[in-house]
């Protein structure tokens, strides 16, 4: 029997650093001292040797030091988490997803793939990666963003700030999304576990060939194939699909990066780092010595350098035009951090869990949801000029 091809469809990009440049030199040479930092570990060892690198280069050049801590990416969480709420901070702090849990408050037809699969002997096998989870922190709640926009409620919160939970088309949308990810999961498209998946068991899930298409913020899917030539070019990297009147969806982006928390003790050599990390030159040579699983939020880092754009390597090229060169939204915490408090508190996942666990119909589910949303939003007024 030959091996069916897999295929996994990314979603908007996340970028790591933030946009703009710094007027002054690279490098301020204050005096020498000492700043710590804790970093993501990376999916793919060459992440943790492109940041070992640029922070070897800064300390070369600047004489300063850099207590560096590589973390990995849920027990990171828990650690800022714990730390912000204590005040025991270090001086930088970097997490993928931490603009939208950290920084702001303080219809694919793959379904007959399955039944051809499990016919050619695959019984363990789903067609949908869907990650309908209650756990989180990140893919449940950028899932469901995406079916959100799909389904004509993206203006579920408008760049104001004010949320339109009771627009008739903003609820529609919101049923309609509960119903589409929870009838394929009660259907059996959607591997049991889903409900409970942390952000990386959707990759694991692909990886161990139990789901057919997956949705992720980054290629971090296909990169843990690079060193493998053979399973990574059996891997098709697409973009999201148009939307439910045939139109293009703009990729939901998000910029995430580091941050100086209050109670850092070494602020000056925290922001020279930081300042640092963030000029173009040096942002685009560590995200690609990465491979790229993160986008540069400078698109000239980009447009000047040809390897991002590369066809020889279709994952990277596809996921750079969706997330850089093609149309792009915010996500809501940046309209309103009050969203970054309803995705803490797995709103949607919640409502997924009530309709699949409790038999709970997507309209009540969606109207219990809203309220909530609602309650959560009431707690951040946005002024209006």
């Amino acid at each position: 029997m030959s091996r069916p091809s897999r295929r996994t469809v990314i979603r908007g990009s996340l970028c790591l650093g933030a946009a703009g440049t710094v007027a002054r030199p690279f490098i301020a040479k204050a005096a020498a001292t000492t700043a710590s930092v804790w970093w993501t570990q990376g999916f793919v060892r060459e992440e943790d040797a492109a940041f070992q690198a640029m922070v070897a280069d800064y300390e070369k050049q600047s004489g300063n030091t850099i207590d560096a801590s590589i973390i990995p990416f849920a027990p990171l969480m828990q650690k800022i988490v714990s730390s912000l709420t204590s005040g025991d901070v270090p001086d930088v702090m970097e997490h993928n997803t931490a603009d939208a849990t950290v920084i702001p408050q303080y219809a694919w037809n793959f379904k007959p793939v399955q039944a051809k699969l499990r016919g050619q002997g695959m019984r363990g096998v789903y067609s949908l990666g869907l990650q309908c989870t209650t756990a989180g922190p990140a893919d449940g709640n950028n899932l469901f963003s995406y079916f959100l926009a799909a389904y004509g409620g993206y203006n579920i919160i408008t760049p104001d700030g004010r949320p339109h939970l009771d627009d008739p088309t903003v609820r529609e949308a919101v049923i309609k999304t509960i119903s589409y990810i929870t009838t394929a999961f009660k259907q059996g498209y959607v591997p049991p576990g889903a409900l409970d998946w942390s952000d990386a068991d959707d990759n694991n899930a692909f990886h161990a060939k139990q789901i057919v298409m997956d949705l992720d913020g980054t290629i971090s899917t296909e990169l843990a194939m690079y060193h493998d030539k053979e399973k990574y070019d059996d891997v098709v990297t697409l973009g999201l699909p148009n939307n439910n009147e045939g139109k293009p969806i703009p990729s939901p982006l998000g910029v995430s990066g580091a941050f100086i928390p209050k109670g850092a003790k070494n602020i000056a050599v925290a922001k020279e780092f930081v300042q640092y990390v963030i000029q173009p030159k040096v942002a685009g040579a560590y995200l690609k010595a990465g491979l790229a699983r993160w986008l540069p939020a400078i698109p000239d880092v980009v447009k000047n350098d040809p390897w991002w754009t590369d066809p020889k390597d279709p994952h990277r090229l596809a996921y750079v035009q969706q997330g850089v060169l093609g149309e792009t939204v915010p996500y809501h915490y940046a309209f309103n951090p009050g969203w970054s408090e309803a995705n803490a508190a797995q709103v949607w996942g919640s409502a997924h869990a009530s309709v699949i666990r409790d038999n709970v119909s997507p309209e009540a589910a969606a109207d219990a949801a809203l309220k909530r949303i609602g309650d959560i939003l009431a707690k951040y007024p946005i002024a209006q000029s």
